[in-house]
């Protein structure tokens, strides 16, 4: 999604045109700024780091399997 990057990351969001960007945070309730400072929130990589050594248990028998089968 376009979105990742910056929920991964963090990053600054400026406005495009013009000098302020609006946006909605309540029904009814606005807010214009110059810029939108995003922390980072890190998902993708902790999920891979968890997973990573299931993935390589997977990949080796994925492997393992195909060459002993064409043996």
């Amino acid at each position: 999604a376009n979105y990742a990057a910056i929920q991964e990351f963090g990053g600054t969001v400026n406005p495009k045109n013009g000098s302020a960007l609006k946006f909605q945070i309540l029904p009814g309730v606005w807010r214009i700024v110059k810029r939108v400072v995003i922390p980072p929130r890190p998902y993708l990589r902790p999920s891979l780091n968890q997973a990573a050594p299931d993935m390589v248990d997977a990949y080796v028998a994925a492997v393992r399997a195909e060459l002993e089968g064409k043996a």
